[in-house]
């Protein structure tokens, strides 16, 4: 799944949308300015997807990533 233009939530910066991403971090374009966060780190704490599929496969790569 792309998570290109996947509508976000950020506790600070409210709504955004994802412009890029690689397997290490995302930029996400808010009304503010784009943020440049870590991939998939920053779902833990500071984003929430609007979309339930794109949270499920990310949700998928952090327990990946813990793993390791």
């Amino acid at each position: 799944m792309d998570l290109i233009n996947k509508k976000v939530m950020h506790k600070t910066f409210g709504k955004g949308n994802i412009v890029n991403y690689d397997d290490s971090y995302m930029k996400i374009k808010f009304k503010s300015g784009a943020r440049r966060f870590v991939y998939p780190d920053g779902f833990k704490k500071y984003l929430t997807l609007m979309d339930q599929k794109a949270t499920n496969l990310v949700n998928e790569k952090i327990k990946k990533k813990e793993a390791r």
